[in-house]
């Protein structure tokens, strides 16, 4: 004979299961989504494109038709293989229905009409390089500090080399480069603890908890925020905000916008603009007025 269980316990273990099954189904419907929502802002996500998106082929109140301009001419030497530029182009020439004229080689012309399908585009192979191509051409500029960079570049890379010091990885040569030659290198920070902002309303900004510079999306792609122009840049910090909220609301329903009614006034401002520093003034300013760059020993 079995013996049945007390109904206390029975009650109880009803509840904790209960329980158990709501904070599944919780943490997958609404953690799980806004962790991973918060957590593109350290880590640069990977492009994914939706298979069914597509893009407008108009801009504008007016209706007029827009013809976008690209281009694709492979180096000699890469760190990437093929298959990598394919899978990137296809991110941009499958969804997007806008019309394209695109340069390339005559190698890569298949490969472009194989990704667009059916789509329009025209692919100009007349060029060898990008920069004889109609809208760069006059662009060039001295290459005295292209030159320049090649050469410390690689005599401390076959330095490091040698020693036996060298991990692989070019970040950390490129920073020491930088800290050997401050006075040839400017930066912007989007990390900056204290930010010289453009715009006089930084109150929000300073108290952001996405960065110092409000919401500002992952650190890795702010500077296409920064190149970009005007009005880019305005529809850009309206979309983080947005993301930010619906993210917010997920994790702290009581912060939510529904709640307090309004979530720039909590701190969360738009995506600042910032200045253009120089790396030696930087460096001064996190070690000390009296730091100098240290002498370089392998390249002068």
């Amino acid at each position: 004979m079995i013996a049945s269980m007390p109904r206390g316990r029975a009650f109880f273990l009803a509840i904790l299961l209960s329980i158990s099954v709501l904070s599944y189904w919780s943490f997958d419907s609404h953690i799980r989504p806004a962790f991973s929502s918060a957590a593109s802002g350290f880590y640069p996500p990977s492009p994914q494109v939706p298979a069914d998106h597509t893009v407008d082929t108009t801009f504008g109140s007016d209706g007029a038709s827009i013809l976008l301009v690209s281009a694709f001419f492979p180096l000699s030497k890469s760190k990437h293989t093929m298959n990598d530029y394919n899978t990137w182009l296809a991110l941009f020439l499958k969804p997007i229905t806008t019309p394209i004229y695109f340069f390339t080689t005559p190698e890569m012309a298949p490969m472009i009409r194989a990704l667009r399908g059916d789509l329009p585009i025209t692919i100009n192979t007349t060029y060898a390089s990008a920069f004889e191509t109609a809208p760069l051409l006059g662009l060039e500029d001295d290459a005295a500090a292209i030159h320049w960079w090649r050469k410390i570049y690689y005599a401390y890379h076959d330095a490091y080399l040698r020693q036996g010091v060298f991990v692989g990885k070019d970040q950390p040569l490129i920073n020491a480069i930088m800290m050997l030659n401050p006075k040839r290198f400017i930066s912007v920070w989007a990390s900056d603890p204290a930010p010289q902002l453009s715009s006089s309303d930084h109150g929000l900004a300073k108290r952001a908890e996405s960065s110092p510079l409000g919401l500002c999306g992952a650190n890795w792609y702010y500077y296409e925020f920064f190149l970009a122009s005007k009005a880019e840049q305005a529809a850009m910090a309206d979309q983080w905000n947005k993301e930010w909220s619906s993210m917010l609301t997920k994790f702290r329903p009581w912060k939510g916008a529904w709640w307090t009614g309004n979530l720039a006034t909590e701190g969360r401002g738009p995506c600042r603009v910032t200045r253009v520093m120089a790396m030696e003034k930087l460096f001064r300013r996190v070690l000390g007025d009296g730091w100098n760059a240290p002498p370089s020993q392998i390249y002068h």
